[in-house]
């Protein structure tokens, strides 16, 4: 059962943050308490201060959605100004309380502070964000550092389910808000909106023609979502609103400013008892769980099918041993991005040695092995080779934690949330190796490090309907451009969180059956390179976990298979007919769906037609001993954005698929995205067989990067290799500078079961880029790993 969390309502009168309680009831919550931060430096005839943060235009009838709701009202002084403009928001530099030289965003510490005062139950706060970063991350930093659970359950509503930029307005229309426009700000807007409906048939329809040219079928301006005009709410469906507001024309001015803003000043009102009634709060519609495609993947023959029971692939039961020898702990440290691998903290260790990477307590006592005080060895080892290297730990983009048991996760995210305490921390992978980690290693730790400008990252930390908020010191996904600032068109490469099957609103794993965990949290993974705007995965990871090797095989196969038909998924107007249902009940579409603008994974503007390239995307299954919240599968994944062109082609004398992509504009660099990917089946060779094999893969992803003669080293941005650890690799590992994940089993593409499984990706310059295709590579050829390059 979820969760049942007493709720404050961040409240400005604009439609978003009223229309919110509705959803904060819905999912069965109790809202104990509104909350409003007002203004007393509005002059003249306006009462808007054109705060970022706060709605203040129609501030004068705030005080009667107490009576309108009969809810608590409390309301706070807006003190401050804008001193944070960024797009997110971290800790100020002096003490909240000094509200006078604060950020304005610090106003909401005395405001929800008297709240508590009177309702000290509350433990989570409301806010009615939708595509709105600059406020959803301002409230999520106040509400955290209160120890208060954000809400925002209108994020990135016009992009889940029908996938219509004007559903929250139809939403609104269905249930009865009469919100009315009392401010414009844009182009396209002018004085005949003020006062209208924004949520009628009408209105609707006259903003997507007003907005059109100012990118209206996107980006939420049909929502005023960019401070294209602004809404007071003076009505609601019962029980929920018990009165509605009563504003005469008398009591409303026109007022009129520089650069066509013309807003509403209201100079009174009254909360009058409703009687007509017809519609209900019961009427407000959830939206869909899954997305059209997910949906129609949910449906697939394969969920009645045997799949988890189809081991038709050679399977050998190799015994299980620790990793031995202990991975090297090495830091790569080049032009681009840096990897700093393997670092760990046994139970018997000498002093810190950069070379060797140990590290112990002052005077080298043994480190006990709490895994918390392991982890805290772990963090000082990190940031002692940070500063060797003149990184810091705001340059970390990407962390991979390697665990021995799951159990001890609470400590260590404890002690690993000491590394990263300011905005947007790095996305990030965990998971329990069990048994098979090296003898004495608890804890492994991986990061990729990148000192390049213009990185971007997604941290939502609030509920919705969304994807799940993360539940720990990490983004969902961070990206770093490729060729840093020389390069105006530079390709960014994502790195995206493990995803597993949370319900998003509760955030609680889901209870459905296997096929169903893998569908949501593959979503989740969709949705979040959807935001990030991701083109092509240069890999796609499916963690799994089992009883028996027979489930496990079942499980990967199936993760294949829906990675597969996700990744082929036909992008055709079809698409658009599965929400005509819908559209049919509350109102005809006139837009283009948003889930279908520029936000396809893989985009399919990259298929040429020379080759069924979306059937090759990289896939590995891993199984692991446990993944968080005792869940059997979690997702991560690598993708691409800015790219133009993708085609396929064959590497010679090695295994795999391989791909190129290519940038439209040609950049003032020559640097080229080398990205490759192999795996090792497992049909049954002898141990020495396999490290042979292993040996020359791993060889051979160097040197054919290379030209004859030249030895510039490459700038490298991944190096993984994922490893059955039952075999003896100490005459193989030592050199080789790669994040190693020791695993139970691992499954390639079509569910054949591997010993060791590849990820390399690296910035090449112009001389060392191997020409592949004259090598003689037969492009389209399937012979079951891959390799994906970036050559612009």
């Amino acid at each position: 059962m979820s969760q049942i969390l007493k709720v404050v309502a961040l409240i400005s009168g604009g439609k978003d943050s009223l229309f919110s309680i509705l959803h904060c009831l819905a999912n069965g919550h109790t809202v104990v308490a509104m909350g409003n931060l007002y203004s007393n430096e509005a002059a003249g005839l306006s009462d808007d201060i054109d705060s970022y943060m706060y709605q203040t235009v129609g501030q004068a009838i705030i005080p009667l959605y107490e009576e309108a709701l009969g809810i608590p009202l409390y309301r706070q002084e807006i003190i401050g100004t804008t001193v944070d403009s960024g797009k997110t928001y971290g800790l100020p530099g002096q003490n909240a309380d000094e509200a006078t030289q604060a950020d304005e965003t610090e106003s909401l510490i005395p405001l929800l502070r008297k709240v508590l005062e009177s309702h000290p139950q509350v433990n989570a706060v409301s806010t009615g964000a939708i595509l709105s970063d600059y406020q959803r991350t301002r409230v999520e930093s106040v509400a955290i550092r209160l120890g208060l659970t954000p809400l925002s359950y209108l994020w990135q509503y016009p992009f889940l389910p029908p996938g219509m930029q004007d559903s929250l307005l139809k939403d609104m229309a269905v249930i009865g808000q009469d919100s009315r426009i009392i401010k414009v700000a844009s182009g396209g807007l002018d004085e005949s909106f003020l006062w209208q409906n924004v949520a009628s048939t009408r209105t609707r329809e006259l903003l997507a023609r007003a907005m059109r040219p100012y990118g209206g079928d996107e980006g939420g301006a049909i929502l005023g979502e960019g401070g294209e005009f602004e809404t007071l709410s003076i009505n609601g469906p019962p029980p929920v609103w018990k009165k509605y507001i009563d504003i005469e024309e008398q009591e409303r001015q026109v007022v009129r400013r520089d650069g066509g803003v013309v807003s509403v000043k209201v100079m009174g009102g009254r909360a009058i008892t409703k009687t007509d009634m017809p519609l209900g709060a019961h009427s407000l519609r959830i939206p869909d769980e899954l997305d059209v495609e997910f949906s129609r993947m949910a449906n697939l023959p394969e969920r009645n099918s045997k799949v988890l029971n189809d081991t038709t692939s050679y399977s050998l039961q190799r015994l299980r041993r620790p990793l031995s020898p202990l991975p090297k702990s090495t830091h790569i440290h080049g032009p681009g991005p840096s990897l700093c691998q393997n670092l760990v903290c046994t139970t018997r260790l000498v002093p810190y040695d950069p070379h060797s990477g140990s590290i112990v307590s002052p005077g080298g006592q043994v480190v006990p092995t709490d895994h918390g005080v392991q982890m805290d060895a772990v963090a000082r080892n990190f940031k002692a080779r940070l500063d060797e290297n003149v990184l810091k730990v705001e340059d970390v983009v990407f962390v991979t934690i390697l665990l021995r048991s799951m159990e001890h996760f609470s400590a260590i995210n404890r002690a690993y949330g000491e590394i990263f305490q300011k905005p947007n921390p790095p996305a990030r992978i965990t998971v329990a190796c069990g048994d098979v980690m090296p003898p004495d290693i608890h804890i492994m730790m991986s990061a990729v490090v990148s000192t390049l400008p213009q990185r971007e990252s997604l941290h939502v930390q609030s509920r919705s309907y969304w994807a799940p908020a993360n539940i720990g010191p990490y983004s969902q996904a961070a990206s770093i451009p490729l060729f840093g600032p020389e390069s105006e068109d530079t390709p960014y490469v994502v790195y995206v969180a493990g995803q597993i099957p949370l319900a998003p609103a509760s955030m609680r794993p889901i209870s459905s059956d296997f096929y169903m965990r893998v569908v949501l949290s593959l979503q989740h993974l969709w949705r979040i390179g959807q935001a990030m705007k991701v083109q092509w995965w240069l890999e796609g990871i499916a963690f799994i976990t089992g009883e028996n090797r027979v489930e496990v095989e079942g499980k990967a196969k199936l993760a294949w298979r829906l990675w597969s038909w996700r990744c082929r998924y036909p992008y055709d107007e079809e698409e658009a007919e599965s929400i005509d249902p819908w559209d049919r009940k509350y109102g005809g579409a006139t837009q283009k769906p948003a889930h279908m603008q520029d936000r396809r994974i893989p985009d399919p503007a990259l298929d040429k037609g020379e080759a069924d390239i979306f059937r090759h995307l990289p896939f590995l299954a891993v199984e692991v001993e446990a993944l968080p919240r005792e869940t059997d599968i979690e997702w991560a994944a690598i993708g691409i954005k800015k790219i133009a062109d993708v085609s396929l082609y064959s590497l010679p004398n090695l295994t795999g698929n391989h791909y190129q992509v290519q940038t439209t504009h040609q950049p003032k660099t020559e640097k080229s995205l080398f990205y490759s990917w192999a795996v090792i089946p497992d049909h049954g060779e002898s141990d020495e067989v396999l490290r042979q094999k292993l040996r020359k893969l791993l060889e051979g992803r160097e040197s054919a990067w290379y030209r004859e003669g030249d030895h510039d080293a490459p700038a490298v941005l991944e190096s993984t290799l994922y490893i059955v650890s039952s075999l003896d690799y100490s005459t193989v590992l030592q050199d080789y500078p790669a994040k190693v994940v020791p695993c139970k089993s691992i499954w390639s593409s079509k569910g054949e079961s591997c010993v060791a499984g590849l990820f390399w990706g690296s910035v090449l310059g112009a001389g060392q880029v191997v020409d592949l295709k004259e090598e003689g590579s037969e492009e389209g050829e399937d012979v079951g790993g891959g390799d994906t390059g970036v050559d612009i």
